[in-house]
């Protein structure tokens, strides 16, 4: 499911879940296992990373639909707590996304601090609303601090998946990279923040520990998010989105 290396101090996170890096609970614990055990010997800083056309697809929903509210609560608490790990880790995180990153795959690169994104036809988007669903409020706050409120509005609201130059443009990401360079660019711009790795520590324990504390502060609320996912509302539009990816598989096949 996952594959760490490391080269020059600067670890990098491969995500290896099938061809779309689908979310569930066990991937879910394991990412952030890593980054946790990771953030014992930090280095010089971290890259998340993956292969193929889609960086992440968002949560693995056709393996979610019919799961009962304590398994949906631990999916929340284990989404939150990977989210936690990548926003608190104490060396600069590069979220290298080559493909599609979709749902709660753009949430785990908003939980970097450097978003990079392949030039050409893939696309970002916290589509969430499309289904009916909010985000998690706990993850919010996460997203809050990444991007201006005006531009937060537009794809949470919205729901729309913006195609890389779009969301270079709106702010989302920072950095468009040509095929075969991205890990060149994130390992560059890793360096440029860690003249001083124990400066850079300090300063992002303190600009992160706002939204930290707001987040431990909403991860009680979860139940909420968890009564919309079981809304009348909500399970039509999983089933709907279910049998279309599953006769999307088929005729693959």
């Amino acid at each position: 499911m996952i594959r760490t290396e490391t080269h020059e101090e600067i670890h990098t996170l491969w995500l290896e879940k099938g061809s779309a890096n689908a979310l569930d609970t066990e991937f879910l614990r394991r990412i952030a296992a890593e980054v946790e055990d990771l953030s014992a010997e930090p280095g010089r800083g971290l890259v998340l990373a993956s292969e193929g056309p889609i960086f992440c697809a968002g949560l693995d929903l056709p393996a979610l639909v019919g799961l009962g509210r304590e398994e949906i609560a631990d999916l929340v608490d284990a989404l939150v707590s990977c989210v936690v790990s990548l926003f608190s880790f104490p060396r600069p995180t590069v979220a290298s996304i080559n493909g599609h990153a979709i749902a709660g795959g753009a949430l785990l690169t908003m939980a970097c601090d450097q978003r990079h994104m392949l030039m050409g036809n893939a696309k970002w988007g916290l589509n969430e609303a499309q289904l009916g669903l909010a985000m998690p409020p706990a993850t919010v706050e996460v997203l809050r601090y990444g991007l201006p409120r005006k531009t937060l509005e537009k794809v949470l609201y919205g729901g729309g998946l913006y195609p890389a130059f779009k969301a270079h443009d709106m702010g989302i990401l920072d950095e468009l990279v040509e095929e075969g360079s991205m890990a060149e660019a994130a390992a560059a711009s890793i360096r440029r923040w860690t003249a001083s790795v124990s400066a850079f520590a300090d300063i992002k324990a303190r600009l992160h520990a706002p939204t930290l504390e707001e987040v431990q502060r909403l991860r009680s609320t979860s139940d909420d998010w968890v009564d919309l996912w079981f809304s009348d509302e909500v399970q039509t539009r999983l089933k709907e989105v279910v049998a279309q990816l599953q006769t999307k598989s088929s005729d693959q096949g």
